[in-house]
């Protein structure tokens, strides 16, 4: 009875010792996602602090953060002035925008010309009569960042836009798929499509076994040196947003940046920012 009593006593007078379960919410960029999916176990078993990711798009990241729903939102891109006035940020990492085909498709090289062509809504290959499957265009849903680097780069805007960018408009029979993931898995299924995705989501399905290609785009090779020095076209900065540092933020940005979590990044198909 005694020993009940002192238990009971415990829980009352500490109830936070008794009951509190250390957790980071996580959401936003599925392209952010699996670095922090794959940091999660080993910073559990060094700080005992759960971290829980959650994609959505980079819009949605954001916008958990400010409405006090998640502790750190992934964007996969710059950081807005407007935001900047809102949110604290890090940028953890660089990538890449890559264009992916189907493996049988022959196409080795693409140009920033021709993505605007088949996206406005070619359907046919041009350079490679060869190839006579039709063009199957994949997309992203708006406020995706992954969109927003796509239509920056070609001047094109998505056909659900006010108004068309200053190369037009993306087709409406593009389809409009959200993750990453998603894209990858629609063009290796499907001969003649065409997506734009994550260099490092790109590159964990071909190493998953997916049948799919990257795209020389204008001449360049996408690869850790090209994105580094700056000459492949389409980089971007991964950030983690959030209104305050707290210790358990703090904690998980250093992990990040510690050797073992820029091994992490590495590993997912990543450049590592200091």
């Amino acid at each position: 009875m005694k020993g009940r009593l002192c238990i009971i006593l415990s829980i009352l007078l500490f109830p936070a010792v008794a009951t509190a379960q250390t957790q980071l919410t996580v959401l936003g960029a599925t392209t952010i996602q699996p670095i922090i999916e794959a940091a999660s176990e080993a910073f559990f078993a060094e700080t005992g602090i759960q971290v829980m990711a959650q994609g959505g798009g980079s819009g949605r990241g954001v916008q958990a953060v400010l409405a006090g729903t998640a502790d750190l939102g992934m964007v996969s891109r710059a950081i807005s002035e407007q935001e900047q006035g809102l949110l604290e940020y890090r940028p953890i990492a660089a990538d890449a925008l890559a264009i992916i085909v189907d493996r049988g498709n022959p196409l080795e090289s693409i140009s920033r010309e021709q993505l605007i062509e088949l996206y406005r809504g070619m359907d046919r290959w041009t350079g490679v009569e060869s190839y006579t499957r039709r063009v199957t265009l994949v997309n992203k849903e708006v406020g995706r960042a992954t969109l927003d680097l796509f239509e920056d780069y070609t001047g094109l805007a998505h056909h659900e836009r006010a108004s068309p960018g200053a190369a037009g408009s993306i087709s409406a029979g593009a389809y409009d798929i959200g993750a990453n993931s998603d894209s990858i898995a629609v063009v290796a299924g499907v001969p003649g499509a065409i997506a734009y995705v994550s260099y490092g989501s790109a590159l964990m399905g071909i190493e998953a076994g997916m049948p799919i290609r990257i795209l020389e785009l204008d001449g360049v090779e996408p690869a850790p040196e090209t994105i580094a020095n700056g000459s492949y076209p389409v980089r971007r900065e991964l950030n983690l947003v959030f209104l305050e540092e707290t210790e358990e933020i703090a904690a998980f940005l250093a992990f990040l940046a510690s050797g073992t979590g820029r091994q992490i990044i590495v590993d997912a198909g990543f450049l590592p920012l200091n």
